[in-house]
């Protein structure tokens, strides 16, 4: 009866460690596509061409290009990634003539 008792939360333990979760599916590129997809109920092109401008120039980007008549609007965003930890290292050991990955 003993060995029961010791028996018991062990198994407990291990029921409760096999158990899985809800795990949500991962979406098809179709339904991300659909997640991204914006209906204007709207003629006017350039009211839709505008808004998407402004839109992408809140969010950093610059634009490059944008012709009204084709819906093309051509933009880009700079961001630098730089590893502090690398740029110290190299300003630590190699001082003014350091290089590192920007």
């Amino acid at each position: 009866m003993r060995r029961v008792w010791l028996l018991m939360p062990l198994v407990a333990l291990f029921a409760v460690g096999c158990a899985t979760g809800n795990a949500k599916p991962i979406p098809t590129q179709m339904q991300i596509r659909e997640y991204q997809t914006r209906m204007y109920d709207t003629t006017d092109t350039k009211m839709v061409m505008k808004a998407m401008l402004n839109v992408l120039q809140d969010d950093g980007f610059i634009v490059k290009n944008a012709v009204v008549e084709l819906g093309l609007l051509s933009a880009e965003k700079q961001v630098d990634i730089e590893s502090t930890g690398e740029a110290f290292l190299a300003t630590f050991f190699a001082g003014s003539a350091a290089t590192w990955k920007k």
